[in-house]
């Protein structure tokens, strides 16, 4: 393999206007109901209720803030393969560092079963053979990332590099 294979590509400039637009609707639609509810007479005596939807709105800012950095500079987030490794490029650090690893010192792919309350999470990591692991991050800025897809097109490239599952 002589070319780069290209196995997830995210731009951040593209992502970050169009969760730009999401989250300020979202901010839009808290602030009427807001109001909405400042002015109603049923509503008098219901301040955790207003409380609740302060904060919310206070998080949607958050959130908003964060993705707007995101559509104000360009950059890429790409998990790619090529002729010497298996390669992480990341402009922005809240998705992860950048990172690469030769064909040869990769040793496993894993999937992490984090338990948190009654749901269960996933993490995702880069095994080399020195045991040194390697944080996949999903984020907003990668929402549509299938890290098993990328898992499963690798090992089917390099069969010695195995994926395991981990309980945590």
């Amino acid at each position: 393999m002589n070319n780069r294979q290209i196995l997830y590509s995210a731009d951040l400039q593209k992502t970050g206007k169009s969760l730009k637009f999401g989250a300020l609707a979202i901010i839009v639609a808290a602030l009427i109901v807001f109001i909405g509810c400042m002015f109603a007479e049923s509503f008098s005596g219901k301040l955790i209720i207003l409380v609740f939807i302060v904060l919310f709105i206070v998080g949607s800012f958050i959130g908003f803030s964060e993705v707007s950095k995101w559509s104000n500079s360009p950059g890429v987030y790409q998990i790619y393969l090529d002729s010497i490794g298996f390669h992480i490029r990341s402009d922005d650090q809240n998705l992860g560092g950048t990172f690469s690893i030769a064909i040869l010192n990769l040793h496993q792919l894993l999937r992490k079963h984090v338990r948190t309350g009654d749901a269960i999470e996933y993490e995702y990591y880069v095994v080399e053979k020195s045991g040194e692991r390697h944080k996949i991050n999903t984020t907003l800025a990668n929402y549509n990332l299938d890290v098993m897809d990328i898992f499963e097109k690798v090992a089917s490239q390099y069969p010695s590099v195995k994926i395991i599952e981990e309980c945590a």
